[in-house]
């Protein structure tokens, strides 16, 4: 008699979330691009755009939240602090590598010469792997718990808030254009720069600790779910 084969199990519902992402994302590029300008002042168009703005801090909590769970593998692995580190760090930078072959493949197909900096724009996938690097240094450094929450949350605190007071400092002219686009949007309307883009990362990757500690605790998950959701809306309000 054969063992049954074991699967992993899966929080379907992060899966749900991305996928929901996606499917708003596709949804306001799609009527932005297609539908007739003279549409564009009504009602439903606005809405359609105010929802556009759910996926990207989305796309970047899942992925935190997603490393965070994953992270105990590599800190099980049998390797050394060298090895660790770079495990820590491989996934965010693959990410980053691959949002630049994008770019190239769209400057290649599409772009004309003149529009050569748009290779160095800052889109949502560069912002995602800069920020899981910097989540895998986090993780690597920082491996009691409660630190870790603790540093976690303080990041995001500090993404958001700094925010108006980092796109204000007259020093990141001095700056390569290329570099301080990822640090301030002053620079680069439209795009998704750290501050205060990485704050989104940081939260997901605490609620990720959690729910990897209290996974089968319903009413520790479920009062986690409601914080999670109050947290959300205060933000939203704050903004």
């Amino acid at each position: 008699m054969t063992a049954p084969v074991s699967t992993k199990t899966r929080l379907l519902h992060i899966d749900w979330m991305r996928g929901l992402a996606v499917v708003i994302m596709i949804q306001t590029h799609t009527i932005d691009s297609w539908l007739d300008p003279a549409l564009k002042g009504g009602w439903l168009f606005r809405h359609s755009q105010l929802l556009g703005s759910f996926p990207a801090p989305c796309f970047l909590f899942l992925a935190g939240l997603s490393a965070a769970l994953g992270y105990r593998k590599v800190l099980a692995a049998p390797v050394s602090e060298g090895r660790r580190l770079w495990l820590s760090l491989r996934r965010g930078l693959q990410i980053f590598g691959l949002a630049l072959l994008f770019r190239l493949q769209e400057f290649v197909q599409w772009t004309s010469w003149s529009g050569w900096r748009d290779f160095f724009k800052v889109d949502m996938l560069n912002t995602i792997g800069l920020s899981l690097a910097l989540l895998g240094l986090v993780l690597f450094a920082v491996r009691r718990f409660r630190a870790r929450i603790v540093v976690l949350a303080g990041l995001f605190l500090a993404a958001g808030l700094a925010a108006p007071a980092v796109w204000g400092w007259t020093p990141l002219d001095r700056l390569p254009w290329m570099v301080r686009n990822y640090i301030s949007g002053t620079f680069a309307p439209g795009t998704f720069p750290l501050f205060p883009w990485f704050g989104f990362a940081p939260a997901g990757a605490a609620v990720g600790l959690l729910v990897g500690r209290w996974r089968d605790d319903k009413r520790r998950m479920l009062a986690l779910a409601l914080a999670s959701i109050a947290a959300g809306i205060a933000v939203i309000a704050l903004a």
